[in-house]
């Protein structure tokens, strides 16, 4: 059987590695190193009953994926390294024209170049991203499909951070994002930000701040997007508990088209509050004046005896440059999509209006979490408007010492942009894990995936069973 390969790792620019080997050699950092290397092997057996996601024509077949891969980090005292690898294989029974190989990998690295002054981040990922919500969508790389594209992502982020007493804290730095696609199908792009900022430190009574920002969105094919903020923050913290500030500023916004730039500017102003009543609770809430109007933002938190609830609102301009390559460290997993929350792997910037919520808890053998969200987009040049809005569950619960039931499913409703059309794509999981030793685990799980859109010809259905032996070494 024949092998194909799709990935080209030559899209990693000279940065990345320049980032990497001196994270590697950076002086001061190889003594006292902790070290540790991981590698993994699994092995999957699998049946589909419609295999390309076919509205007419469901073809079944059974997969063979063989996955090894390695886990690699380094803690240091001026050193953060770490590296996950995989490679995967996938031989078809009954089409050997469909068997595939994929890769998958993330490295993410900082060091501490000057202590207390200089500090460099950077990080590079490989992996597969679906092209368009109005093709066939998989959550796998098993299911054969033409709608799917190998990404290649780096950043680099050096910046200076010195704290020069109290009442002096200053921060500038540089980042710079890009995305590239597989064989030149797609648009690649990049994000150059810079950012400026002087202020006292946050754990003073009365708080100062002035911060300027400046960011570039560059797209083959597309005119330069350049968004533009500065802005004066005056804050007063009342007690240990509660703290309140208002921020006033200026946008200057550039939003690039095909072949037009579409100009946008004027002031901008913000009231924040954080309240922290109890070590369980806390709430960051802003209203304000932007330039598309009223503007808000939630973040809050809170931990009872039933639970942990978690609940997150935002407004801001993007692009899917940003959402691929820009990680979200505040992200909370339970409330991350299943689904791709892409229509198309488009440019253009966008306005986001985004309502993320989740509750999960955890007491003795059963573990449970339930996830919402919903997404307004509003296209800067084109005008047009994107509804997403979906919800799901998971649920675990160890039936045994050794095995444990798992559970998932997730709905997503989608109205697409530019035309007149709906989605409603579902999938639902259910299966038991096994641990055989320590470092091992064997997996039996059941799948169901389901489309129902308004569109003619773009409906179907999926059962998958997989068989999965995986191991650590």
């Amino acid at each position: 059987m024949i092998l194909k390969s799709r990935n080209k790792f030559q899209y990693f620019s000279w940065p990345v590695v320049l980032a990497a080997g001196y994270c590697l050699a950076a002086p001061g950092v190889t003594p006292a190193a902790e070290v540790d290397i991981t590698p993994v092997l699994q092995v999957s057996e699998i049946y589909t009953d419609n295999v390309t996601l076919s509205s007419s024509n469901e073809e079944e077949d059974f997969v063979t994926q063989i996955a090894p891969g390695i886990s690699y980090s380094r803690t240091a005292p001026r050193l953060d390294l770490s590296l996950d690898y995989q490679f995967e294989a996938l031989w078809y029974a009954k089409e050997s024209d469909h068997n595939e190989t994929y890769h998958q990998a993330e490295a993410v690295g900082e060091v501490v170049a000057v202590p207390e002054w200089f500090f460099v981040k950077a990080g590079a990922g490989y992996s597969q991203e679906i092209i368009s919500s109005e093709a066939p969508v998989s959550v796998n790389n098993i299911s054969v499909t033409d709608n799917r594209t190998d990404v290649a992502t780096f950043t680099i982020n050096p910046y200076l951070h010195h704290r020069f007493s109290d009442q002096l804290v200053m921060r500038a730095e540089y980042q710079v994002d890009r995305v590239e696609y597989d064989e030149g199908r797609l648009s690649d792009g990049e994000r150059r930000q810079s950012l400026i900022r002087f202020g006292n430190a946050s754990d003073q009574k009365f708080r100062w701040a002035m911060l300027a920002s400046h960011r570039v969105l560059v797209s083959d094919g597309r005119e330069d997007s350049v968004l533009d903020e500065w802005s004066i923050f005056l804050g007063h913290r009342f007690s240990t508990r509660l703290s309140v500030g208002l921020e006033a500023g200026y946008e200057d916004n550039e939003y690039g088209g095909v072949d037009e730039v579409l100009e946008e500017d004027g002031s901008v102003w913000r009231v924040r509050g954080e309240w922290t009543p109890n070590t369980q609770t806390n709430m960051t809430a802003s209203i304000g004046n932007r330039l598309f109007g009223t503007t808000f933002d939630l973040s809050a938190s809170r931990e009872t005896n039933v639970g942990q609830f978690r609940a997150s609102y935002s407004e801001d301009y993007t692009s899917e440059i940003e959402r691929i390559t820009v990680v979200d460290t505040e992200q909370i997993d339970a409330e991350t999509a299943q689904f791709t929350t892409t229509t198309a792997l488009d440019n253009e910037v966008y306005l986001s209006r985004r309502l993320r919520g989740g509750w999960s808890r955890e007491r003795g053998r059963t573990g449970l979490e339930l996830y919402g969200y919903t997404e307004d987009r509003e296209y800067q040049i084109t005008n047009d408007e994107e509804e997403l809005a979906g919800a799901g569950a998971r649920w675990n619960w160890r039936v045994a010492p050794r095995t444990t039931f798992l559970a998932d499913g997730e709905l997503q409703r989608r109205d697409f942009r530019g035309i007149d059309r709906r989605d409603y794509l579902g999938y639902m999981s259910f299966g038991l894990e096994r641990r055989m030793t320590r470092r091992s685990v064997g997996t039996l799980r059941y799948q169901y995936t389901e489309r129902d859109s308004t569109a003619d010809s773009s409906d179907y259905q999926q059962n998958m069973i997989f068989l999965t032996a995986r191991a650590e070494f």
